[in-house]
């Protein structure tokens, strides 16, 4: 964006590639040449109405997301990583609990009646059946990949024979062996596949008893069942434990990272704020989760309910339903209705993806003259905000549009002056104020105004003795004024 054109009678408006300044009577071209300029694609172009509508916090936010956003990423796969095994921890433990009722609900079988040699043969053969079941397993398995890598080093050898790099006759004697050889394997196989039966006469005896033998059936599956159960929810505690310590590696990691960058974007001339990280900022997860439970609420309901999700904090609601005691508190009550309700609808599976949701961050702007929160400070502070990050974070050309109605003249010449002489991309300032000019020294003044009753532009350096004349009467006031000024001060 090199030339801006504004009349057709005129040529152009050269725009140098660091600062601009725009300065004249605003009905007669600042204005158009705003208006000209904010039809590029490529300039971040904004008024004072435009920036007040930004939220400093929310523009902070969004900078950060995208620039550590492979580091966020990671953190947040090891969030999802947390929740599946959670729901798998879960349905593990429903599992094992349906298991203890079916046990429970099994009839009292006086197993002291059955032959103990017997009964103690029967239980060895059905391990060693168990025990042959598993190797039986693992040995097809081996056989398999074996296979394989032999139809591969056939497969090789055919290639190499057509190459001609070894004859037939040489590989016809290596065939026949491994031929003879899956024949072998194949034989094996047969053989270990062949079941290992039950004594004739042990059988009969089981038919004898009864009742009693199928109930000892069922304990002892239920009991080799939930076995194996808990051996699987040990391992998942275990898969647990390990990610929860990789995911708290990751957020301080993050976090690090995070307020390295942080003090990186807030240099020294920034300083009149500071940051701090809110570690249940990004409540994502957790907002989509009351939309689904809130879901089939009814609309009177909805209308009661939904503005205290979007109050209530998240970690203040998740210890609510699981501390039922905290609601007789008063600074509680408020949340009585959605706690009566939500105690109704929620599933177990619900209660407990509410207990493990692990939520994200955020950076909340804190004024280091009060101390409170800038989101509570007057519009005028969250302008200046906002205008110094775009200044410090944003690459593209800025156009900064009458500042001096966001902010008073003392903040500009603390806060915005220094933050525009570091700044390195083009930036495109259309005032009145003489502060730009004094202070900035700018590569490039483009003055409004008129000349035999003929609107004109002129553009050049500050140093200009014609751009000096109209700076003078359209900045200061005049000659005379300035002259007065200059007295009053006693400079």
């Amino acid at each position: 964006m090199e030339y801006l054109a504004i009349d057709p009678e005129q040529k152009a408006i050269k725009l140098f590639p660091e600062l601009n300044v725009f300065c004249g009577p605003y009905f007669l071209g600042l204005k158009r040449a705003y208006e000209k300029i904010k039809e590029q694609q490529e300039v971040v172009a904004l008024t004072y109405g435009e920036i007040y509508e930004i939220n400093p916090e929310v523009y902070l936010n969004q900078y950060l997301k995208q620039k550590l956003s492979s580091k966020k990423a990671e953190v947040e796969e090891s969030c999802r990583q947390m929740l599946e095994l959670n729901e798998q921890i879960f349905t593990k433990k429903e599992e094992l609990l349906e298991l203890k009722q079916n046990f429970l609900k099994l009839p009292q079988g006086d197993l002291s009646k059955l032959d103990p040699e017997k009964l103690n043969l029967l239980r060895q053969l059905l391990k060693e059946q168990e025990r042959r079941e598993i190797i039986k397993k693992r040995t097809q398995k081996e056989f398999e990949h074996f296979s394989r890598q032999l139809e591969k080093f056939l497969s090789t050898l055919r290639e190499l024979v057509k190459e001609g790099y070894i004859t037939e006759g040489e590989t016809f004697s290596l065939w026949e062996k491994i031929n003879s050889l899956k024949e072998e394997m194949d034989f094996f196989q047969k053989e270990t596949e062949e079941e290992e039966g039950i004594d004739e006469r042990l059988i009969q005896w089981v038919k004898e008893q009864e009742n009693l033998w199928e109930v000892f059936i069922l304990r002892e599956n239920l009991q080799k069942e939930f076995k194996l159960l808990s051996l699987e929810l040990k391992e998942l505690l275990k898969q647990k434990f390990l990610a929860k310590k990789n995911l708290n590696l990751k957020q301080q990691e993050f976090l690090k990272l995070l307020l390295k960058e942080l003090d990186e974007v807030l240099q020294k001339t920034l300083n009149f704020f500071e940051c701090q990280v809110q570690l249940n900022g990004d409540t994502g997860e957790y907002r989509a989760f009351l939309e689904r439970v809130l879901k089939n609420a009814s609309l009177p309901l909805k209308k009661k309910i939904v503005p205290l999700c979007e109050t209530v904090p998240p970690r203040k609601l998740i210890r609510l339903l699981n501390h039922p005691r905290l609601e007789k508190q008063p600074e509680y009550q408020v949340y009585s209705d959605l706690l009566y309700w939500l105690k109704g609808k929620l599933s177990s599976w619900e209660k407990f993806f509410l207990k493990n949701l692990i939520l994200g961050e955020q950076v909340i702007l804190k004024t280091r003259t009060s101390s409170q929160n800038l989101r509570d400070e007057e519009p005028e502070m969250q302008n200046l905000a906002l205008v110094l990050f775009l200044l410090a974070l944003e690459k593209k050309p800025v156009v900064l549009y009458y500042p001096e109605r966001a902010m008073d003249t003392a903040k500009i010449a603390c806060f915005l002056i220094p933050v525009l002489k570091t700044r390195r991309a083009q930036t495109i300032i259309i005032t009145q104020n003489p502060v730009f000019i004094s202070i900035l020294q700018p590569e490039n003044v483009v003055l409004f105004g008129y000349k035999d009753k003929k609107p004109i532009f002129l553009q050049g350096s500050a140093d200009s003795p014609e751009i000096k004349k109209w700076l003078l009467l359209f900045l200061e006031g005049g000659q005379e004024n300035f002259v007065r000024r200059q007295s009053y001060y006693q400079i």
